[in-house]
């Protein structure tokens, strides 16, 4: 004989069907997984910027380094030359290094994309959560294998991490389970990759800051010399038109003769300023990208910020339901790659 109990209205229903509602029920209330495609696309974009980032940072440097390849002449030479050759060194640097760089960053990529094709497939299968557990492992992998000092040097930690935490996805069916244990181990990851990014922008900041007294030693002693001669061009034009002024109006010859003097000298003068301001405004250009350099990396840093809180806000959306917020994410990278973009066409 079943067991059954009675309904309100008297009607009787097997236990076996009442728990069968039951289960239906509860995963309907939890609702389906978020959609983990906008948080891939934005991650997409954020691995192009920095590529885009790391390469107009390394012409910036090298710009820097023209700007200090004065002939030996040049009675600073010495000096410049061995500045030169560190804005060299530095643009090799990371021109190298962005090989690893980028690397990470593809690897958050391709988290993302195997996080959105797990989430795709379904929200319970065990085969799911270990391709969840899989996609991490993977991405711990890639950070583990860079020779990047402050990456490396937590390598060992995000090993302790993510042992811990795929021990508790294995140990559950429940995606939503699982993807709350690679919360930890992406945003040890991400602080990874921060404090690489931070590193950087400080070694390029401290090289920003030299550029200055190094674009007035590079224009050397004809530099020197114009400016010099434009001041004194520029104390003979105020003199002549003092002159003139006083002059009465009735002294034609004298004032013909001062007017055509004024005239030559503010020919020099113009021809005077067009000289410095070739070498003035290569320098600024060139400061001016430096400076942007510096803001690039900035956003960066904001943008790696902005995927962690990104990641964090994907596994409250699995636990409670919504939706992920990646506006902020998309608007710091946007922000990045125009900066990347304007560099890039200050080169050209």
């Amino acid at each position: 004989m079943s067991i059954t109990r009675t309904l309100r209205g008297g009607a009787r229903v097997g236990w076996g069907r009442v728990i069968a509602w039951a289960i239906v029920a509860g995963l309907a209330g939890c609702g389906s997984l978020p959609d983990v495609r906008p948080f891939a696309t934005a991650t997409l974009s954020m691995e192009k910027s920095a590529a885009a980032g790391f390469e107009a940072s390394a012409s910036a440097q090298e710009r820097m380094a023209g700007l200090l390849d004065v002939p030996a002449s040049h009675p600073k030479a010495a000096d410049l030359h061995a500045r030169r050759d560190e804005y060299m060194a530095l643009a090799k640097s990371i021109r190298e290094e962005a090989v690893y760089r980028e690397k990470l960053m593809r690897a958050l990529t391709d988290y993302t994309d195997s996080l959105a094709g797990v989430v795709e497939a379904s929200a319970n299968a065990q085969g799911n959560v270990d391709a969840l557990a899989a996609s991490v492992m993977n991405l711990v992998g890639v950070f583990q294998a860079s020779p990047l000092s402050p990456v490396a040097g937590g390598a060992v930690d995000l090993g302790k991490v993510a042992l811990r935490e795929l021990i508790r996805m294995k140990a559950t069916r429940d995606l939503r389970r699982a993807l709350e244990a690679t919360d930890p181990v992406v945003q040890r990851a991400g602080e990874l990759l921060l404090a690489d990014v931070e590193s950087l922008r400080a070694t390029v900041a401290g090289k920003r800051r030299a550029t200055e007294s190094a674009a007035r030693q590079a224009g050397g002693e004809p530099y020197r010399e114009y400016r010099k001669h434009l001041t004194r061009l520029e104390t003979r034009e105020l003199a002549l038109l003092k002159m003139l002024n006083a002059l009465d109006k009735d002294v034609d010859v004298e004032t013909n003769a001062s007017a055509a003097d004024l005239r030559a000298v503010r020919e020099q003068i113009d021809a005077a300023r067009a000289r410095l301001a070739a070498v003035e405004s290569r320098a600024a250009s060139v400061k001016a990208s430096l400076a942007d350099t510096e803001r690039l990396f900035t956003g960066l840093e904001e943008a790696i910020c902005a995927w962690m809180d990104a990641h964090a806000g994907l596994v409250a959306a699995a636990r409670e339901g919504g939706s992920i917020n990646t506006r902020r994410l998309m608007e710091v990278v946007v922000e990045v790659k125009g900066i990347a973009d304007r560099m890039q066409a200050a080169k050209e």
